[in-house]
């Protein structure tokens, strides 16, 4: 029993000896893993460390060296860079010295602050997860200060497709575009031509301008039509510009007939149409505002700015005299910066304000400068002033002031119904509160989206610039001219001008030429169903048939297009393009059209023997291309993310499994040419969800706008399944495959 219970004793030892030596050798083993994990953590912030120094090494020696001759900009030039720049710091709230034009340049054509800023304008419009990778900040500081031939084709691409995705995302979105040439632009660094880096800077300027006029944009709509037509001089359908003017016009009249008002001047609309010696005033400030579109010298002096400040701070007199009896120019222009961080416009206000009182006092000051003309100075200190006019929008807005006054109009406007005045005279304006609110009404929001997109169709279509863009579809088409116009544009020389009433006087004259619009549609190339629709329904506003006709003629250029190019015809009306973007992308390193490339589509043969194309040949072109990118690519990153069994073939474009654009991406991956990774497949997912369904729908939009795609479609219509979109995107899709080499790897 001894001897049992000995031996058991002797096991028992043995096996915690067995289990403390395991233990041992488990806790040395994480001892050992912690000592690796931690050097190699050292070794990272090494590294880091040594390369932040490099950055900011690079970045004195930039400083105190004169600038290389690869790299040369005009003092102009360099005052518009830190303006851009520092804009886009304080919008963004990042913390980035400015001082030099290169680093500013540099950060341009990452494009990475450009599309920040197109994305807290609307987020539904880009996706930063899209943007092609450049470089590291230091290497492309080096190749901005280096010989032209230094520059990898690899950059100068990533910097093409950039400059694509924020033009397109902007024009997507409706927002004005200057005129650009994407190639030269990719081709910045190292180059010593003025035009790419003035090219840079306008697109900055731009995205900036529209930054900062969102607001001003959004109370544009027509939701508020009729709160701008009650402004003085104002209307129920103007441009942002137009609508800037006529703000700053009333502004300026409120603050010179009366001071005594509160901050908003709730009472001067009021007022202004009682009282014909403040309508003069009104009259006298907005010639005196027109006047100073071809001069500089009024602003120059900071009296209107004075004004514009004092009428936001509820100044008085006396304090308006103070800030007037400073020295007209610069020191002005200090003093209405400093009185606006301290007089309740904020820190980041005012920081804004005295940038852009700066920037103009420092244009006006620069006539002197050879390499300015008086165009560029008269041009560049008409944008700044143009910003101040806007932020002290901003400013008035975020005070309450556009609200009170709305209400105060619909309140005076009820008061008037119930004092007796002319229900028909009222009936006859569109521009009432409750037109409005029935207009809103009856749109849903999926029409809503419709007009929108159509819209900033048309606009992109003719070219339109300024005060000639569409502001609203529905009052646009009423005198027949810009359908007319549209139809002359798809197809040339169909539209006998002669039969047209050039100046539409009369109901009788608008109905003519939209019942010839109509006609013409209804002919060949067109060939529309348009049963139910006349001249008189567009002439009224009717806005389910105005979409209806708009919308077959947005199809139309995109099924003639994808069927020009996959005949291997080219068709060269800028305007008309599908799947390219303005400009050529850099030889090197971009693809370009040849005649040795065969296109990787050819158009089936129909039992009609028609060759237009149309949705079924559309959706017989996309399972094709899809079938062969599963067969052809087995170890593709995409296949652990898609269903092959289920999300690789259309039965229709309204299919459900569309919702997750998984189908779409692999299409896209198939025909683009890929230069590096074409579709960034790790930040995809499984859609199941309504928000990864959303964020795969933005991701598959910014990526095919990225390679050079023409499409107006917004995230929620791939997740809704509106299926008249999804088809304009697959067509844009599949036109990009035309004449791009393809790689079997993807």
């Amino acid at each position: 029993m001894e001897e049992k219970m000995a031996d058991q004793e002797a096991r028992f030892q043995a096996e915690i000896a067995r289990l403390r030596s395991q233990l041992d050798a488990q806790r040395k083993e994480k001892e050992e893993e912690i000592a690796r994990i931690n050097a190699k953590a050292k070794v990272d912030a090494e590294k880091a460390r040594l390369k932040a120094e490099e950055k900011v090494k690079l970045i004195k020696e930039q400083r105190q060296k004169p600038r290389a001759a690869a790299f040369q900009c005009t003092p102009e030039q360099a005052r518009r860079l830190r303006v851009i720049g520092e804009y886009a710091s304080i919008a963004l709230k990042t913390r980035i010295a400015w001082s030099d034009p290169t680093i500013v340049l540099s950060s341009l054509a990452q494009a990475k602050l450009l599309a920040a800023l197109v994305e807290d304008i609307n987020g539904d419009f880009i996706d930063v997860r899209a943007l092609s990778k450049v470089v590291d900040d230091g290497t492309l500081l080096k190749e901005f200060c280096s010989p032209p031939s230094s520059s990898s084709s690899e950059t100068k691409a990533a910097i093409y497709q950039n400059a694509t995705l924020l033009v397109e995302s902007l024009g997507a979105a409706g927002l004005e575009t200057p005129d650009l040439d994407l190639a030269l632009m990719s081709e910045c660094m190292g180059n010593t031509a003025s035009s790419s880096i003035d090219m840079w800077i306008d697109l900055g300027w731009t995205v900036c301008s529209h930054h900062l006029q969102r607001f001003l944009r959004n109370d544009t709509s027509y939701r508020r039509r009729f709160f701008w037509s009650k402004l003085p001089g104002g209307s129920g359908h103007m441009q942002t510009s137009e609508a800037l003017e006529t703000w700053v016009c009333w502004r300026l009249s409120r603050q010179e007939a009366h001071p005594s008002d509160d901050a908003n001047g709730h009472q001067s609309v009021v007022r202004s149409k009682k009282n014909n010696n403040s309508n003069k005033k009104k009259e006298k400030e907005m010639a005196l505002f027109a006047a100073t579109k071809d001069n500089c010298d009024l602003w120059g002096q900071g009296a209107i700015q004075c004004k514009l400040a004092a009428a936001n701070m509820d100044m008085d007199e006396d304090q308006l005299g103070l800030l007037l009896s400073e020295e007209k120019g610069a020191k002005r222009l200090a003093a209405v910066g400093n009185a606006l961080r301290g007089g309740g416009g904020g820190h980041q206000v005012g920081k804004l304000a005295g940038l852009f009182l700066h920037a103009s006092s420092s244009t006006s000051s620069s006539t002197s400068d050879p390499t300015t003309t008086a165009a560029t100075d008269l041009r560049t200190g008409m944008e700044y002033n143009k910003a101040f006019s806007t932020l002290m929008y901003n400013m008035w807005r975020s005070g309450g002031g556009a609200e009170s006054l709305e209400k105060e109009i619909m309140d005076k406007e009820d008061g008037e119904s119930h004092r007796g005045v002319d229900n028909q005279a009222c009936s006859s304006s569109n521009t009432t509160a409750a037109a409005a609110a029935a207009a809103v009404a009856d749109l849903s929001s999926s029409e809503e989206r419709m007009e929108s997109q159509l819209r900033n169709w048309v606009n992109r279509l003719l070219n339109l610039k300024g005060s000639s863009r569409v502001g609203r579809l529905y009052s646009a088409v009423n005198d027949g001219l810009l359908l007319l116009r549209v139809l002359d544009t798809l197809s040339k020389g169909i539209v006998d001008w002669r039969k047209v009433e050039m100046n539409p006087t009369n109901q009788f004259k608008c109905i003519s030429n939209n019942n010839y619009a109509v006609e013409l549609a209804t002919q060949v190339p067109f060939l529309f169903s348009l049963v139910g629709i006349a001249g008189v329904d567009l002439v009224r506003g009717n806005e389910k048939l105005t979409l209806a006709l708009v919308w077959q003629l947005m199809r139309f250029q995109f099924f003639k297009n994808l069927d020009l190019l996959l005949s291997g015809k080219k068709n060269n009306h800028r305007s008309s393009s599908i799947g390219k973007s303005t400009g050529a992308g850099p030889s090197s390193s971009l693809p370009s059209s040849s005649s040795s490339i065969k296109p990787t589509l050819t158009r089936p043969r129909t039992g009609s023997g028609s060759k237009r194309f149309n949705e079924k040949t559309l959706l017989e072109h996309a399972n094709k291309a899809v079938h062969r990118a599963f067969k052809e690519c087995k170890g593709a990153a995409w296949r652990e993310i898609v269903d092959e069994s289920s999300e690789t073939r259309l039965s229709s474009f309204s299919d459900a499994h569309l919702a997750n654009s998984h189908y779409m991406l692999v299409l896209l991956a198939w025909v683009i040419h890929p230069v590096s990774s074409s579709i960034p497949w790790k930040l995809v997912t499984a859609g199941r969800s309504a928000d990864e369904k959303s964020d795969n729908a933005k991701l598959l939009i910014s990526l095919a706008r990225k390679h050079g795609a023409t499409v107006y479609i917004m995230p929620r219509d791939v997740v809704e399944l509106k299926t008249d979109m999804i088809v304009t995107l697959i067509a844009a899709i599949l036109g990009l495959s035309v004449g791009k080499k393809r790689k079997r790897n993807l």
